[in-house]
């Protein structure tokens, strides 16, 4: 990323547009504030499925559209049912009005009686297949096309549901999000029928709408009895995260001579798979390859601990076989931290900083790298690095609320322009 030499003044179009230069978002460039009522925009609250991030993605996502709701004049609610106690489920510190939906009656499903009762104009359904509400603008998500790249890694009933389901959200959204110019080649590609309807929206970290963990990050290292200096890999147990690529390189560097210590935190579990065998493997690679004691698995960890190990972290690497917009990698560039990237296209998209790519299957080329930079590299935080990395992430993060916010005036034009044929 790059700063503008000369920024226009804060609120101009000439700044969206420098910013937009700036975190190479591809994005539209707005023509200048919008005239009318406000937007009643509501997310649709579901409960996080496999996806152990999908509570923090909806908060990164609200917290986006909210700080921006006000110059995007948008009114942002979260569509709730109640819990078995009646309250909210969703999360206190999720931004936006608690819409609870209501049961469906007089002929009408339960999502459009909840809108007509709430007088919403966009619905955002972000993970699952929405449902078309008469009057109201409809936006997805989808976050990758992993089941083609990747089919080994489902059954043919996941493929299938997958396809399906990309296929529903189509025919009934205004707008399919996509996080990366790599997921939308993918969206030309497998779902044609999303033609003129897909929009790429790359997303910003969720640490810029939570405060930093207070403390020393070397106190959450100590915690877990860790070595000063370690490289950090912060992936679910996910078979293709590919945590053996780098087992293998660490162990390609022990017989070299050079012991790097390595972190694995992360859910060690794999939906895909009931017995789960990727953390067998990852168990055992370690032991095989004689690293027991340098490579530490922890699995999952508070957050706290994780975002304080990832600012401790003289090296994070993100091996995985196929990314849609990697959370992680994000998380690593708002915090100012080396990090090194399997050589998918998506990373070289999203981090073209990084020290450098191997290819997933070539644990030697990732063994070479980190040779080569790891004794220049030091435990962080680098806090002047930081400072710096985060208000780059704020600007990025402004330009996606700006973004989404166009994006549902854009949708309730649409859903008007229907109500009007």
């Amino acid at each position: 990323m790059s700063t503008s030499p000369a920024a226009p003044p804060a609120s101009s179009p000439g700044r969206l547009a420098a910013e937009l230069r700036d975190c190479h978002s591809l994005v539209a460039i707005l023509d200048g504030p919008r005239a009318g009522p406000k937007l009643r925009v509501g997310i649709v609250y579901r409960e996080s499925g496999g996806w152990a991030a999908q509570t923090s993605f909806l908060h990164m996502f609200a917290s986006s559209l909210a700080a921006v709701a006000a110059e995007g004049e948008l009114v942002l609610g979260l569509i709730s049912a109640r819990d078995a106690n009646g309250l909210c489920r969703v999360p206190a510190r999720t931004p936006g009005q608690r819409w609870f939906q209501l049961p469906a009656s007089g002929g009408r499903s339960s999502l459009e009686a909840t809108a007509e009762h709430h007088a919403i104009d966009v619905i955002i359904d972000l993970f699952g297949v929405p449902q078309a509400v008469p009057g109201c603008g409809i936006i997805t998500w989808i976050p990758d096309f992993q089941h083609h790249h990747l089919p080994h890694f489902f059954t043919e009933g996941e493929h299938q549901a997958r396809n399906e389901s990309f296929l529903a959200r189509t025919k009934v959204s205004d707008f399919i999000l996509l996080s990366s110019q790599s997921a939308k080649a993918d969206a030309d590609r497998f779902l044609p029928e999303a033609l003129g309807r897909a929009q790429v929206a790359p997303f910003p970290s969720g640490l810029l709408f939570n405060a930093l963990p207070t403390g020393n990050p070397a106190d959450a290292a100590g915690h877990y009895h860790l070595p000063e200096k370690f490289l950090l890999v912060a992936n679910q147990y996910w078979v293709h995260k590919n945590h053996l690529a780098v087992i293998e390189a660490l162990g390609l560097l022990a017989a070299q001579g050079l012991r790097v210590p390595a972190v694995f935190t992360g859910l060690p579990a794999d939906y895909r798979d009931a017995t789960n065998a990727p953390t067998s493997r990852i168990l055992q690679g370690i032991a095989e390859r004689g690293l027991a004691g340098q490579v530490v698995p922890l699995g999952q960890i508070p957050f706290p601990h994780l975002i304080q190990l990832m600012r401790r972290a003289a090296l994070v690497i993100q091996p995985s076989r196929f990314e849609g917009w990697s959370t992680v990698v994000q998380d690593i560039k708002g915090l100012g931290r080396p990090l090194i990237c399997s050589d998918l296209p998506v990373h070289r998209e999203q981090a073209p900083q990084a020290l450098g790519f191997f290819g997933c299957d070539d644990p030697p080329k990732l063994a070479e790298l980190i040779g080569a930079h790891w004794k220049g590299l030091s435990p962080g935080p680098d806090l002047a690095a930081e400072a710096r990395s985060l208000e780059q992430e704020r600007r990025f993060a402004r330009t996606h609320g700006m973004r989404l916010a166009e994006l549902c005036r854009n949708a309730f034009d649409l859903a008007r322009g229907r109500s009007k044929a």
